[in-house]
């Protein structure tokens, strides 16, 4: 914020004036994007999912074949499929690693 003073004519201190309408400057904000997986005409997202299974846990990817990020709900649905009642910790969008296990979701046909 900006503030301006405002002298009499004597010098001393009048008035003071601040500026309230002056914005905050803009924070940049994380774009999310799909990927596109190499050797495979499939634009998605990958998630990072952390997940509690028979006593352990466990750190999957799996690749959803949809642009928007999937629910928690989608998620778990999912993972399920995979190791029935699973807990899932969380899960969120990460970065193709070609070296890493990577599970396909099937999309609508």
């Amino acid at each position: 914020m900006k503030s301006v003073s405002i002298e009499d004519a004597k010098g001393n201190p009048f008035l003071e004036v601040i500026d309230v309408i002056t914005p905050e400057p803009l924070k940049p904000s994380k774009v999310i994007e799909a990927t596109r997986l190499p050797n495979y005409q499939k634009v998605g997202n990958i998630i990072s999912i952390q997940l509690a299974w028979r006593g352990r846990n466990y750190m999957v990817q799996m690749f959803f074949p949809q642009v928007k990020k999937p629910s928690r709900k989608e998620v778990q649905d999912q993972v399920r499929k995979v190791y029935p009642d699973a807990k899932l910790w969380g899960y969120q969008v990460s970065d193709y690693d070609p070296g890493e296990p990577l599970l396909q979701i099937g999309g609508q046909r």
